[in-house]
Parts: C-alpha cells; sequence; structure tokens
C-alpha cells in the first residue's frame, strides 16, 4: 500500500487553506480569504477553522503540515515564516516566536513537517520568488531583495 501524501504548505491551493486558518490571528488579508471562503460555504469564518480540525482528524492527518498549522506553537512559527519572507530567521528566532527551546522546536517542526525549519524557509522563499522570476522586467538581484533581507 502506497503512503500516503501529506499536503504541500506551498502550494496555492493549500496556501489558501492557511491563510484561512490563520485568518482568526491573521492579516486583513487572511481574514478577507477567511471570510470569503466562509461565505462560499455558507458557515462563520471561526466555522472554517472548525471543520478543517474536524477534516484533519477524520482524514489521519494526524501529523504533517495540517497537524502543524493547528499546533499552537508550530502555527505561530509557519506563520512567521510565511509572514515575513525577508526576515533572516534562525532556528533560534523561530524557537523564540513559538515561546520553546532551539532543540525542542526543531525536533518538533522535523516530526510534524518532515523537514527542518530553516529547509522550511528556504523552500518557501524559493516559492515566493518564482512568480517574480518569470517576470522578464525583473532582475535577479532585485527578486533576491524581495525574498532575502540584505547581509
Amino acid at each position: 500500500m502506497a503512503a500516503r501524501r501529506q499536503p504541500n504548505p506551498h502550494s496555492e491551493s493549500v496556501d489558501d487553506y492557511l491563510k484561512a486558518i490563520l485568518a482568526l490571528g491573521g492579516t486583513e488579508e487572511d481574514r478577507a480569504t477567511s471570510t470569503a471562503l466562509a461565505d462560499r460555504l455558507g458557515v462563520a469564518p471561526a466555522s472554517v477553522t472548525n471543520m478543517l480540525q474536524k477534516l484533519a482528524a477524520i482524514s489521519g492527518l494526524n501529523k504533517g503540515w495540517l497537524r502543524a498549522v493547528f499546533d499552537p506553537q508550530m502555527g505561530i512559527a509557519l506563520r512567521a515564516i510565511h509572514d515575513r519572507v525577508k526576515t533572516p530567521w534562525t532556528v533560534e528566532s523561530l524557537a523564540e516566536a513559538a515561546g520553546m527551546s532551539r532543540s525542542a522546536f526543531a525536533a518538533r517542526f522535523k516530526e510534524l513537517l518532515g523537514q527542518t525549519p530553516l529547509e522550511d524557509v528556504t523552500e518557501w522563499r524559493m516559492r515566493k520568488a518564482m512568480p517574480l522570476l518569470q517576470q522578464r522586467e525583473k532582475k535577479l538581484i532585485d527578486v533576491g531583495r524581495s525574498v532575502t533581507s540584505p547581509a
């Protein structure tokens, strides 16, 4: 039997779910996404989060991205990574944001997401850069500066 594939936190459709899930404490854009999804489903925005939590539970997604998003500490770290792409993240700074020790944070992140925190940061930056690289008028140096902090 093939292993169940975990959702990719960086795909466009899952990113939309991330925005909806994080909407209660997220940006105005995130709240608008959550509200639009809730309106489409005919439910209150808080119900969207509740439904996604139940979906995760019944679908067997006890580990992986969806579980990490619902984890209070990992959710904070994922939101920080996604909202502040240019921040020069370290495992220590992400652990501090999540209110955890560096070693406990790194172990929990790897357990839930299957990659290290900095691998996730790099992957997210690359995802953010891809559409910019497709714009002919953009210089490579400008794309790099848009997803990383100055050295």
